[in-house]
């Protein structure tokens, strides 16, 4: 039976709506009137009640247990909302640098250590002797992956100058396309299940089938 819950149905026109979008191959007026909606929500959402509740407990609460320090970052947060105020955009300009450079900084870091260093000691734990074939296989593939995609960008060896190396640059350039296409696989799968799952509210949730 289908649904008549008003909140179901607002999501499976909203969904059709977006879908819509395969249909004309191109932004028509229904994907618009979704996309426009759902952003719109999005944003109102945020301001009205994150930062509502952020700004009572994160700033007020605190200077009204006489943290006066928290003056500051009040000020600076309410700077933001100069671009909504015509002739005083430029002092939102504080505001942003500081979440920017902050967010810079500390994204920096963590990408550091997550993308270079942890995949420094992942590469180098390679565990051939004492261990079961499987995992002794796996390494000996991971070491040789490694070598040769490392090889194949150092530009500087040539095959006319190092004998051998074309081979062992091609074997990288292989696994480097089998990561390459795991990846890609690895999206797609990804939409599909966002797909499956909208494709099942509006089966299920609104025609209840």
């Amino acid at each position: 039976m289908i649904s008549t819950d008003i909140g179901v149905w607002i999501g499976a026109i909203l969904t059709i709506f977006i879908y819509s979008y395969f249909i004309t191959n191109r932004q028509n007026i229904a994907f618009r009137i979704a996309q426009t909606t759902v952003v719109g929500c999005a944003l109102g959402y945020i301001i009205a009640i994150v930062m509502a509740k952020n700004v009572d407990y994160l700033a007020i609460g605190k200077i009204a247990q006489g943290n006066i320090i928290y003056i500051i970052p009040l000020i600076i947060g309410l700077m933001m909302y100069g671009r909504l105020v015509p002739g005083y955009t430029y002092l939102a300009r504080t505001p942003i640098a500081l979440i920017v450079a902050v967010g810079l900084g500390l994204g920096a870091r963590a990408v550091f250590e997550s993308d270079v260093y942890m995949q420094i000691l992942a590469s180098s734990n390679w565990l051939i002797v004492g261990v079961n074939p499987v995992t002794a296989f796996n390494s000996i593939i991971s070491l040789i992956a490694v070598i040769t995609v490392i090889a194949y960008f150092f530009f500087t060896l040539r095959p006319e100058k190092v004998p051998g190396i074309k081979a062992i640059q091609d074997t990288g350039r292989l696994f480097l396309m089998v990561y390459f296409g795991a990846k890609f696989g690895a999206t797609i799968m990804t939409r599909l299940t966002l797909f499956l799952g909208r494709a099942q509210f509006l089966v299920y949730d609104w025609l209840g089938f």
